[in-house]
C-alpha cells in the first residue's frame, strides 16, 4: 500500500454456504458511504458467482476427462468416437487449418534453432499481430488476405 488506510470494507466470497475467500477494499481519506458499501456487496456477489462457475467448470472437465476413454473405446455404446473422428477430419480439411498448420510448422522450424530464434519468432509474431490489428482498424482491405500472402509455400521451404 502506498498510504496507510483509515477505512476498510471486508466482504466474503461465498460458494453456497461456504466462505471461499474475501475481498478487502481500503480507503485512506473519506469514509465509505452507502453507495460504496452496496458496490462492495455487488462485487463480492460477482466474485462469488465467478468462483462458483470456475469450480463447476473444473468439475465438468474432470468428469469429461474421466469419461473420455470410455467414450472413445472401440466398444463404446455411443457414436461419440465416430462423430469426433468426422469432426477432426473436417477440421483438417479446411484451408484455414492448413494455413495455421503451415505457419505453426514454420515457426517451429525457426524456434528449434535455439532460444534466441525462439525469442525472435515470438517478437515477430507479436509485431505482425499488431500490424494486422492496425489494418483491421482501417476501412478497405481485409487484413486476413494480407496474412494469406505471407503463407506462400515458397516462404516456408
Amino acid at each position: 500500500l502506498t498510504v496507510v488506510p483509515c477505512h476498510a470494507i471486508f466482504a466474503p466470497i461465498r460458494v453456497g454456504a461456504s466462505v471461499q475467500g474475501g475481498v478487502a477494499l481500503f480507503r485512506s481519506a473519506a469514509r465509505f458511504h452507502d453507495r460504496e458499501l452496496s458496490m462492495a456487496e455487488r462485487l463480492a456477489e460477482v466474485l462469488s458467482l465467478t468462483l462458483e462457475t470456475f469450480q463447476t467448470e473444473q468439475v465438468l472437465l474432470r468428469l469429461f476427462a474421466t469419461a473420455l476413454p470410455d467414450l472413445c473405446a472401440d466398444d463404446a455404446p455411443t457414436t461419440f468416437r465416430a462423430r469426433l473422428s468426422e469432426y477432426l477430419h473436417a477440421l483438417r480439411m479446411s484451408p484455414d487449418y492448413r494455413r495455421q498448420l503451415a505457419l505453426a510448422e514454420a515457426v517451429g522450424k525457426v524456434a528449434a534453432l535455439g532460444p534466441a530464434e525462439t525469442q525472435l519468432t515470438a517478437e515477430v509474431l507479436t509485431s505482425f499481430e499488431r500490424y494486422l490489428s492496425g489494418l483491421a482498424d482501417q476501412p478497405g482491405d481485409d487484413p486476413l488476405s494480407t496474412s494469406d500472402m505471407l503463407l506462400d509455400d515458397d516462404l516456408f521451404s
